[in-house]
């Protein structure tokens, strides 16, 4: 009985590290992806309006102005 015992836990512990090696040999795999990629657009943002909301006791030292790319705020 004791030598049934110990062959199974012998068997189990070749097949666990058999799964590990396989496990470890999985993971240590090096992954290599090759490939291009375009990319084909225009920048079409623009601004279109600004307007000033005051709230309390702020105040705009001058109104907000803006052209088709940027805006300019004093507070």
């Amino acid at each position: 009985m004791y030598r049934n015992k110990k062959k199974i836990v012998i068997g189990v512990m070749i097949v666990a590290a058999l799964i590990m090696v396989v496990v470890y040999a999985a993971f240590m795999t090096r992954l290599t992806i090759n490939g291009t990629g375009n990319i084909a657009s225009t920048w079409n943002i623009e601004i279109t309006n600004i307007t000033s909301s005051i709230t309390g006791t702020a105040y705009n030292i001058t109104e907000p102005t803006y052209n088709s790319t940027t805006a300019s705020f004093k507070d």
